[in-house]
């Protein structure tokens, strides 16, 4: 997750970039990751960078493929909150708002307020996706947890007191 953030904010900065390149390379990354299947993803980066000399275990390779996949999404996500926002608004009676990068902290908290649910949305159906990364051996997020749960219950249960 924190690895779509990452890539989710790197990317609305390319895709403003003013060079022409890097718009249209970031487009490219996110038409090309949002219209292909997640397990034709995870299929490539586990079977395909070995053949480039790249070996990556099976977790790692979920890993990084939920992290693109979501960072993907995130892009978009980020930059729909961050052209919400009308620029020539501003917070009445605050002639110099604290900057942030070039970005007034009234404007960033308005586009984190319209990025929050749609992003918190990508995450559910990200930690829903762990499921598919089974597919390549990798551990799936949801029976880690059971497992977790059934050792720590069969633990309390056997150090409970007799009476």
């Amino acid at each position: 997750m924190a690895l779509a953030i990452v890539i989710g904010i790197g990317g609305v900065v390319l895709r403003d970039s003013r060079f022409q390149p890097l718009r249209w390379l970031t487009i490219a990354f996110v038409e090309v990751i949002r219209n292909t299947p997640f397990l034709v993803q995870i299929y490539f980066i586990f079977f395909a960078l070995p053949l480039a000399g790249i070996l990556l275990n099976p977790t790692a390779t979920a890993v990084i493929a939920l992290g693109v996949n979501g960072g993907a999404y995130a892009i978009e996500i980020i930059r729909g909150g961050v052209q919400s926002i009308n620029r020539d608004k501003s917070r009445p009676g605050s002639r110099s708002p604290a900057q942030i990068g070039g970005v007034s902290r009234h404007r960033s908290e308005t586009a984190l307020r319209a990025i929050y649910p749609s992003l918190t949305s990508q995450f559910v159906l990200l930690t829903l996706t762990t499921s598919i990364a089974s597919a390549v051996s990798a551990y799936e997020l949801t029976s880690v947890a059971k497992r977790i749960e059934s050792i720590r219950s069969a633990v309390s249960r056997s150090t409970a007191p007799l009476r």
